[in-house]
C-alpha cells in the first residue's frame, strides 16, 4: 500500500517542528513480510494504529480520546486482525462497521466500565497479532508489554489521563501530541452543539470533522459525531482501527512524541519490576490487570516470562 507522505497537515511552526522530528524516524522502505523484526523497527512501521473515544453516561459534553500505533508491513493483510482487536476492546455488545476497505469502526452502548477499555488496548493486540501476523508478533507483544506502564500505570499512564476526562475530572481541551516521550496519545475533545472540537498540533481549535482528507474518514467521522450525540443514559465507546494511507501521519506523530525516549530503549524487564504492580490500573471489582496468564513481575504472559525458571535457578 502506497503511504501518503503529505507535508505538515497545518502550517504553522510548532506543527512543522514536530513533523520533521517525527519524519526523520520514519520508516520509508516498508518492512519485508519474510523476515521477524525488532522493537525499534516495529515502532518506526507503526503503520496502523487503534483508538477508543468515550462518553460518560449522563449530560457529559467532554469525549475521552485514547490511541497506539500498530506495526504493520503495510503489504500483509491485516482485516482479520482489526476485527479481532476492536471486539476484544469493545466486547460483546460491539457492532462493527467498515468504512472504505481500510478503516473499521466498533459501536459500543452499555455500562460496560472504561478500565476494561484500556485493558483491552494493551492485551487484545497480543494474541491477534500472534495468530495473524506472526513475523510482527514477537516486536508487538514486547511493545504491549511495555504499554502496561505507558498506558496503565495508575500515576503517570495515558489511560489515567483518559479516565480522568472520561470521569470529567479533567475538562481541559489539548492536541493529542504532546512531549512527554509516550508512545499513545490521551486527549480530549469538546460537543459543540454535537460536533466535535479539538485542537491541532498548533495549539489552535479545528473541528474534527476538518482532519478528514477523504471521503471514508469523513463518514466514518460524521459517523462517530452521530454515536455521541444528545445524551444518554449509557456510556459510549467508539473505536476505531484505521489502516489507511492516511495513517503515515499518525506514524510520524508517534515517532516524534517518542523521538527523546531513552526509557524505551532498554530492555522491558529491567524497566517493568514488582514494585509497578500496586500502582496498576485496577477493575472496578478491586481486581488488578494481571490475572492467572499473567506474570505480576515481569507482566508477560506465564508461559513466556523467564521469572520462575530464574528463581529454581538461584534454589
Amino acid at each position: 500500500m502506497e503511504m501518503i507522505m503529505n507535508p505538515a497537515p497545518n502550517a504553522g511552526k510548532e506543527a512543522k517542528r514536530i513533523w520533521d522530528m517525527g519524519k526523520r524516524k520514519i520508516a520509508e522502505v516498508p518492512l519485508s513480510p519474510d523476515r521477524e523484526i525488532g522493537v525499534e523497527e516495529a515502532i518506526k512501521n507503526s503503520f496502523a494504529f487503534v483508538q477508543i473515544a468515550g462518553l460518560k453516561a449522563g449530560e457529559s459534553q467532554t469525549v475521552a480520546n485514547i490511541s497506539t500505533g500498530l506495526t504493520w508491513d503495510r503489504q500483509t493483510p491485516i482485516e482479520d486482525c482489526a476485527k479481532e482487536i476492536v471486539e476484544k476492546i469493545g466486547g460483546s455488545q460491539v457492532k462493527l462497521k467498515w468504512f472504505g476497505q481500510h478503516k473499521l469502526a466498533g459501536f459500543v452502548k452499555g455500562n460496560g466500565r472504561p478500565e476494561a477499555r484500556l485493558i483491552g488496548l494493551v492485551d487484545a493486540p497480543k494474541q491477534a497479532y500472534a495468530k495473524y501476523l506472526p513475523h510482527l508478533a514477537n516486536a508487538q507483544i514486547e511493545i504491549q508489554n511495555r504499554r502496561v506502564q505507558d498506558i496503565l500505570d495508575s500515576a503517570s499512564g495515558t489511560g489515567k489521563k483518559f479516565l480522568d476526562i472520561f470521569n470529567g475530572e479533567e475538562k481541559k481541551t489539548e492536541r493529542a501530541y504532546q512531549d512527554n516521550n509516550k508512545n499513545s496519545f490521551a486527549w480530549a475533545t469538546q460537543k459543540v452543539n454535537d460536533k466535535l472540537m479539538g485542537i491541532n498540533l498548533d495549539n489552535q481549535p479545528q473541528a474534527v470533522a476538518e482532519l478528514a482528507t477523504d471521503e471514508d474518514t469523513k463518514q466514518m467521522i460524521e459517523a462517530m459525531q452521530e454515536f455521541f450525540s444528545g445524551d444518554s443514559n449509557e456510556n459510549r465507546y467508539f473505536i476505531e482501527f484505521d489502516f489507511s494511507e492516511t495513517v503515515s501521519c499518525c506514524n510520524i506523530s508517534f515517532n516524534a512524541q517518542h523521538a527523546e525516549s531513552h526509557v524505551w530503549e532498554e530492555d522491558a524487564l529491567s524497566i517493568l519490576s514488582s514494585d509497578l504492580a500496586p500502582s496498576i490500573l485496577k477493575y472496578p471489582n478491586g481486581e488488578t490487570y494481571f490475572n492467572d496468564a499473567t506474570c505480576a513481575s515481569c507482566f508477560r504472559e506465564k508461559e513466556s516470562c523467564k521469572c520462575k525458571k530464574d528463581e529454581k535457578k538461584k534454589e
